[in-house]
């Protein structure tokens, strides 16, 4: 599967269309359009990306809802990877083939990066199967 065709979408807080994305934004979007699985928005929580204390308490409390916990080399291309950022758990992307992800950050567009990385290897939480259609 190619997620190619997301690389260079632009970055907007809270965003969830192809005209600018957020990190769940992007997941969400790729799930959409890839499986036609509609993954819940999130909006309502109120939150900033930015605001990585509250986006990380947001993740733990949604973590479980619909999705399995993969053992680390079992990942495949759309699973989430969970991300470590400033110590929190507050980032999410998508596994885009093996050992890359696909995700969306601050004011960087949605790229493709290895996860293995001096950068992300780290920082890397864990992976999750959606298992609730």
């Amino acid at each position: 599967m190619d997620l190619s065709a997301y690389i260079g979408l632009p970055y907007a807080e809270r965003g969830r269309t192809r005209a600018g994305l957020d990190c769940w934004g992007l997941v969400r979007l790729v799930y959409l359009e890839t499986w036609g699985i509609k993954l819940p928005v999130y909006l309502e929580d109120d939150y900033a990306a930015a605001d990585m204390a509250r986006t990380s308490h947001l993740i733990d409390r949604h973590r479980q809802a619909g999705w399995s916990p993969v053992e680390a080399g079992t990942e495949r291309t759309g699973d989430v990877i969970l991300l470590r950022v400033m110590g929190l758990p507050c980032h999410v992307g998508l596994v885009a083939g093996k050992g890359r992800m696909l995700h969306v950050m601050g004011e960087q567009d949605v790229t493709c990066e290895r996860y293995g990385s001096a950068l992300w290897a780290k920082r890397v939480m864990g992976f999750y199967r959606y298992v609730n259609p």
